[in-house]
């Protein structure tokens, strides 16, 4: 345990890196270190959503009429 103290920045280097990471205490393995999941970023996922076209009307700015509805 008092190396896993001294050492801790590499285990979680190691443990980033894919690398199985295990403290013992007395010689019994008592903790695993293991990365994080990072989520899944998937840019874009909307884009066939709409039409450029659609895209830009939705963003146009109310008419008179429209904001009255919204009031």
């Amino acid at each position: 345990m008092q190396d896993a103290k001294a050492h801790l920045s590499a285990l979680i280097a190691e443990a980033e890196a894919g690398g199985e990471v295990w403290i013992a205490r007395s010689g019994q393995p008592v903790v695993r270190l293991v990365p994080k999941p990072r989520p899944e970023i998937q840019f874009g996922a909307f884009s066939s959503a709409l039409s450029q076209a659609e895209a830009a009307e939705s963003m146009a700015p109310l008419d008179d009429a429209e904001i009255e509805l919204w009031q």
